[in-house]
């Protein structure tokens, strides 16, 4: 993760480059204003996927179906990043529950036998966030 961050204050007002000589009403408009921003920016996760109820299949190690078609979907987001299996009529995601079963990309690979997904083979995407603030100091007199 990187993180930029600044704040800047403006030239403007008593003692300023920028109308130093302002009056006292003209100050308490245009004076100590400031600009402030942030920006950070993160890779992605990497990650492995797997499937469920792989009991039966443990003879081979983790769980790891094999690749059998492009995993990342026409355009990635926050909510679908990489392709799962079709999704059945009530909305949830239909498991790989048979060996050889092929759903969308993925496909449980036959029993006895090493799913060709690699470990950390799908990456979260980069997320970049830049946020910024405009700011006043108004002195208060007592």
């Amino acid at each position: 993760m990187v993180g930029l961050n600044g704040v800047w204050e403006l030239p403007f007002g008593a003692g300023r480059t920028y109308l130093g000589n302002a009056g006292r009403a003209l100050n308490a408009v245009i004076g100590g204003w400031q600009l402030a921003t942030v920006y950070t920016w993160q890779s992605g996760l990497p990650f492995t996927p797997s499937y469920r109820d792989c009991n039966a299949d443990r003879d081979t190690g983790w769980c790891r179906p094999d690749v059998v078609g492009d995993w990342k979907p026409e355009r990635q987001t926050a909510e679908a990043w990489f392709v799962t299996t079709p999704l059945a009529a009530d909305g949830r995601v239909t498991p790989l529950t048979a060996n050889g079963q092929t759903l969308g990309p993925w496909r449980r690979p036959a029993r006895g036998t090493f799913g060709n997904v690699a470990r950390n083979h799908c990456v979260r995407g980069v997320h970049a966030r830049w946020a910024g603030a405009v700011a006043a100091s108004l002195p208060v007199e007592v």
